[in-house]
C-alpha cells in the first residue's frame, strides 16, 4: 500500500479536477491546513476551497467532504457543487 503525503493527495485530486475542466491551486496558508482552491471557468462565481486536515478533506464551511483515501468521492462532490461534469471512474 502506498501512502500519499498531504501534498500528493491534493495534487492527485487537482489532476482529477483539471481533467473535468476545473481550475485549481494548492495553497498553504500560514497557520492553516493545506488547501485546494477550485473554480469552474464555465460558471460565473463558481469557486470553493477544500482543506486537507486530519487525513480528511473538508469543505470551507467545515463539513466533511471525504476521507483523503477516497479521492473519487471528493472529486465527485466538488464537481457536483461547481456544476462541472461528474467524473466517471469505473
Amino acid at each position: 500500500m502506498v501512502t500519499l503525503t498531504s501534498t500528493d493527495c491534493l495534487r492527485e485530486l487537482a489532476d482529477r479536477l483539471t481533467d473535468r475542466g476545473l481550475r485549481v491551486r494548492i495553497d498553504q496558508p500560514i497557520g492553516r491546513p493545506r488547501a485546494l482552491h477550485v473554480s469552474n471557468p464555465g460558471v460565473s462565481g463558481s469557486a470553493e476551497t477544500v482543506f486537507l486536515e486530519d487525513r480528511a478533506l473538508w469543505w470551507s464551511w467545515g463539513d466533511l467532504l471525504a476521507a483523503e483515501s477516497n479521492l473519487d468521492a471528493a472529486a465527485a462532490g466538488i464537481c457536483r457543487l461547481l456544476g462541472a461534469p461528474a467524473p466517471s471512474w469505473n
